[in-house]
Order: structure tokens, then sequence, then C-alpha cells
């Protein structure tokens, strides 16, 4: 009898591919077992992916990260996970890693428009502060000038990026954890989230604008971003909650299919002796293309959704 670590290469081109491929959009069964019991047997073709781990052990160490992608019963559970599943799953949740992209581009947006709209004010200063400064020639003068705005330009950026990334974070980081808390997306999440957000902004100020800019995110935000996403979901026929959930889906979906590839990777670049991962990838889409071309029906895998 083959043991697992012997036996990979033979049922590597032919079980295992057609496995992935046939599940490649499935999610686990609603049932794991908390232990895999090791077996020495070689996976048939009808197996599931589970099946597969026991012989194959970066697939194994694929599927425990799989089981963490379930979702916690009660809302701090689900907050915690949501922030914990990065050093767990090597991922981040699609809160957590959307949060991210949004204060990211923010910052960056910010910054470059915060700069540039003080850029005119800036050389206006300068030349007003240095009216009667006597400088060795007109190469020094605007070497000076332009470092000078160059420095300004960084303050105005980074001070402007830092305010409004703080002010759309505190937004959208509260939306993203109130619907993992409650398991749910609703509209009226966000005119609540920008009010909250624009009052703390504000505290420093007083209570009285506090309020008024409170009152005035909520305004924007319900004309800006609650009407666009209410035609959206008119558009697609379904509820904010159901887009939101899908989104979730597709998302680990795209985590377990890419984790399965890279699990395929890394066996063969160890089977094969292999220094460069682009080696590993050509004769992956090698044994992909034979594979499709062997039987059509790869093609066009069947969708199996399940909520994870």
């Amino acid at each position: 009898m083959e043991t697992p670590s012997t036996s990979r290469s033979h049922w590597f081109d032919s079980s295992l591919w057609e496995i992935l491929r046939r599940d490649r959009y499935s999610s686990l069964p609603e049932n794991l077992p908390e232990n895999l019991p090791g077996t020495t047997s070689q996976p048939s073709v009808a197996a599931n992916v589970d099946d597969v781990a026991v012989a194959w052990d970066p697939l194994q160490e694929a599927t425990e990260k799989w089981r963490l992608l379930r979702v916690a019963d009660t809302g701090w559970d689900r907050v915690k996970q949501a922030w914990t599943r990065k050093y767990e799953c090597g991922f981040r949740s699609l809160e957590v890693d959307a949060l991210a992209k949004v204060i990211s581009l923010t910052f960056k947006i910010s910054f470059l428009y915060g700069g540039i709209r003080q850029h005119g004010r800036m050389v206006e200063r300068f030349k007003t502060h240095n009216a009667l400064v006597m400088y060795k020639g007109v190469r020094e003068a605007m070497r000076r000038q332009v470092d000078f705005t160059i420095v300004m330009f960084m303050k105005n950026g980074l001070l402007f990026g830092c305010k409004v990334a703080t002010l759309v974070g505190l937004s959208f980081g509260a939306v993203s954890m109130l619907s993992v808390y409650r398991d749910k997306f609703a509209l009226y999440y966000i005119p609540l989230s920008a009010g909250l957000a624009g009052s703390v902004y504000t505290i420093n100020r007083g209570p009285k604008v506090m309020l008024m800019a409170g009152c005035l995110a909520a305004c924007l935000s319900t004309v800006f971003i609650c009407a666009p996403l209410a035609a959206v979901s008119l558009h697609r026929g379904k509820s904010l909650d159901e887009i939101y959930k899908q989104s979730r889906q597709e998302y680990y979906d795209d985590f377990r299919e890419q984790s399965a590839r890279t699990a395929l990777i890394e066996t063969i670049m160890e089977e094969q002796n292999l220094w460069f991962r682009y080696q590993a990838e050509r004769i992956l889409e090698e044994k992909e293309a034979a594979a499709a071309s062997a039987d059509p029906s790869h093609n066009t895998p069947q969708v199996v959704s399940e909520k994870v």
C-alpha cells in the first residue's frame, strides 16, 4: 500500500484536478468533522475536497482555513471574527478588507487634493515673506521657492488627507461593523453612521456644532449614497442585504479557489524541485488545458451557492 507522500503524483494528474474543477465554487458541507481522519487510500473522482485534504498537506491546511469561514452565532463574536481572520485564515474578512481599501483610497485622493488646493497660496506666501530677501541669483530663488512649495504641499496634503480619511473611515467602519454585528445590511445604517462620524469629528467645537455636523452628514449621505444604493437594489431586483451576502459569498469563493490553486502550485514546485513559481504555474496551466480538452464538461462548472 502506498503512503500519501508517494501516491501524490499518481492521482494528481486525474482525480485531484477533476475534483478541484468540479467543486470550484462549492462551499463546505454543513457538518465538518473536527479532526480529519488519516488514511492511505487514494481518493476517487467522486471524492470531495475534504477527502483530498487527507493525502495532501497543503490542501488540508487550506481546508482548515475554509472551516474558519463560518459565520459566528453571536454579534460580538462576528465582530471579533472579522478582525482576527487575518491571523487565523491568512486573509482579511470582506468588511475589514473593504474598510482598509476605502481608507487608503480616500487618503490618497485627499492628500493630492489638499496639496494642490493650497499650492497657489503657498507660492504667494513665499513671495510675500521673501520680497526683501537678497539671493545670489534667479536659480537660487527658484530653488528656494520649489523647496518651500514641496514641503507645504506635503504638509497640507497630509493634514487634509488624515482629516478626510478619519471622517470616511469612521462612517464606513460604523456601517461595516454594524452589518457584521447584526449579520444584516440595512439602508438606514449609512445616515446613522455618517451622522455619528460627523458629530465625533467636530467634538471639540461644542454640542451645537456637533449636532449641526451630524445632521448635515446624515442628509448628505442620504442624498449621495443611500439614493444610488436604492437605485441599484431596484435595478437588480434584490434587497441590499441579499446583495451584501452574495458579495461576501463571492469574496470567500474567490479565496477558496485561490487557496486551492496556491496549494497545487506549491506541491508542483516541491515534487519537481522548481525554483521559480512561474514554472509551476505554467505546468499547472498545461494540465488545466489538457483536462479541459479531454473533458469539455469541465469548462462549464455548476455553481453551488451556500451560506458561508
